[in-house]
């Protein structure tokens, strides 16, 4: 087998570490297998340490074609006869492999961008849910082969490690941006986090991972910074595996790529944040394999906020790890097998199917079925609240971003339900979600809630289904409290199904004014209607 991999002077890590897994599980079923690199970084070098590595002219490589003449003249040079060559390198695409097959070689395309491909066979380990082949097949002849899914993911089953004891109830981060990075940008993020936790008397115990391709590491190396009682700062460098580390955790915080699905298959907390275009991912996508910690885009000014969340994760260890254990679609470490099963006989991994949904829906109308929101629910939940037709009717109508309902989520006294249609036996289509919340002014229970549509699907009937359960539920929780709310003037429907229900204006004289200007602050009577029941 011969594998062309991208390796160059400031990109190519996730790259070499993943042929690298297949590689050696190509190995153990007794192939021979050789790297061909350009641009070999001695940074990069330590990672193919006793392979055979031969290296390209980087001179000669300014096009796909040349690129492509120069691998197949090495293969010449030295008398190989690959069964596949396999390439896994963004900068050679569908010109490449179809001269590399002109020349009578099988090729292996593996790739993460959804792009055009001649290849015999295409490699993506992405989870693109059910539609994968659907989106590759335009792309690729009728007789290339897609292997497709986390069941092809190549990652290896790390070492198990005996992790001592704490010593003292700190918070272990360990944080890496990928094989590269700014160490500038590193340092800043880790400076909020440090401060953050010292501030708040939190021992917090910091691994920092340097990769070898990371910009001016001297900045982290050379850094002394004070640190709150208990804590502890470490700089990993140097190191090809990260199994230790990666165990030894109680979250991770880094750069989303190859690292996203190791932290899966380990079920480790974490929350991944992109710095380049191919670690971008599909929020829903990525809650069905159980990350549901993802910032897009991660930005210096949102560092301050980021360190008040990972403090907050800190202080509720066993509901994050009780997350994070959730999955709708399970990774495990046989990908590299089912590539090798492939190579050699053309075998198909039995393609990943959906775990099936705990049944906790109670029925509250035919057809329609209610369930307390779970944790699992966090990016959705904010998905539909940021919905247009939702936000042109809160008090607020701005966009709420991610970390900013990250942390209102891991600290609200609210509680929620989510209202689904069930289309067909076990399968609920989320509608709406409703919420209420208990509170208390001069010595009375009052109660608040609202409620928000999951798409523009939603009839008016069942917002009338959800609300219906809502204030019978409440009425026998909570026999005592007076509810109050605000409506926009705009909405005269939610107006009228309110007085339906028996909701009434708020009287000038009455004393359940004082509590909504208490509760909704922000509510003036020129925009909203002020109503209790």
């Amino acid at each position: 087998m011969v594998i062309r991999v991208v390796s160059q002077k400031d990109e190519g890590l996730g790259h070499i570490a993943r042929c690298l897994v297949l590689a050696k599980a190509l190995e153990a079923n007794d192939h021979c297998v050789h790297f061909v690199v350009d641009n070999f970084s001695k940074k990069l070098s330590s990672f193919l340490a006793n392979r055979s590595v031969l290296s390209l002219d980087a001179e000669l490589l300014v096009s796909e074609q040349q690129d492509a003449q120069s691998t197949l003249q090495l293969i010449s040079d030295f008398a190989l006869s690959p069964d596949w060559i396999i390439v896994d390198h963004y900068g050679l695409g569908k010109a490449w492999e179809l001269q590399i097959q002109q020349a009578g070689f099988r090729v292996l395309a593996i790739d993460d961008l959804v792009r055009a491909h001649s290849a015999n066979a295409v490699l993506d380990f992405k989870w693109r849910g059910n539609e994968a082949e659907n989106i590759y097949r335009p792309m690729v002849s009728d007789d290339c082969q897609l292997l497709l899914g986390p069941q092809y993911l190549l990652i290896e089953r790390p070492q198990t490690f005996e992790i001592a004891n704490k010593s003292n109830p700190e918070f272990r981060l360990l944080f890496g941006l990928g094989g590269g990075g700014c160490a500038i940008f590193a340092k800043s993020l880790v400076t909020f986090v440090l401060e953050h936790f010292a501030q708040a008397e939190r021992a917090i115990y910091l691994k920092v991972v340097i990769g070898p391709l990371m910009t001016n590491p001297e900045v982290l190396l050379d850094w002394q910074p004070e640190l709150g009682l208990g804590s502890e700062l470490e700089f990993v460098q140097g190191k090809t595996d990260l199994s230790f580390e990666n165990q030894w955790c109680d979250f991770y915080l880094g750069a989303a790529g190859g690292t996203l699905y190791q932290l899966r298959a380990l079920q480790k907390p974490s929350l991944l944040f992109s710095l380049a275009p191919n670690q971008e991912n599909q929020q829903a996508l990525l809650d069905e394999i159980g990350q549901y910690l993802y910032l897009e885009n991660l930005q210096t000014e949102q560092f301050f906020e980021l360190a008040q969340l990972l403090l907050q994760i800190s202080q509720q260890p066993k509901r994050i790890q009780t997350l994070f254990q959730t999955a709708k679609v399970p990774i495990g470490w046989q990908g590299s097998q089912n590539v090798v099963n492939f190579l050699t006989a053309f075998e198909h991994s039995a393609p990943l199917t959906q775990m099936p949904a705990n049944d906790v829906w109670q029925a509250c109308a035919n057809g329609y079925f209610i369930r307390p929101v779970e944790d699992s629910d966090i990016n959705h939940y904010l998905a539909s609240r940021n919905h247009p037709a939702n936000r042109q009717n809160m008090l607020d109508t701005s966009e709420i971003s991610k970390l900013s309902h990250y942390r209102w989520w891991l600290q609200t006294p609210r509680r929620s339900f989510l209202l689904a249609k069930e289309n067909t036996p076990k399968l609920y289509l989320p509608k709406l979600y409703i919420w209420d919340q208990l509170k208390t002014f001069e010595g009375e229970e009052y109660l608040i809630g609202g409620w928000f549509v999951c798409d523009d699907s939603v009839s008016h009937t069942e917002a009338m289904v959800a609300l219906d359960w809502q204030l019978t539920t409440c009425a026998k929780e909570y026999p005592h409290a007076t509810w109050v709310a605000v409506i926009s003037r705009q909405n005269r429907y939610v107006k009228l199904m309110n007085d339906y229900f028996g909701f009434k204006e708020i009287p000038e004289d009455s004393r359940y004014n004082r509590v909504v200007n208490k509760f909704f602050p922000s509510a003036s009577k020129d925009e909203f209607f002020y109503v209790y029941k």
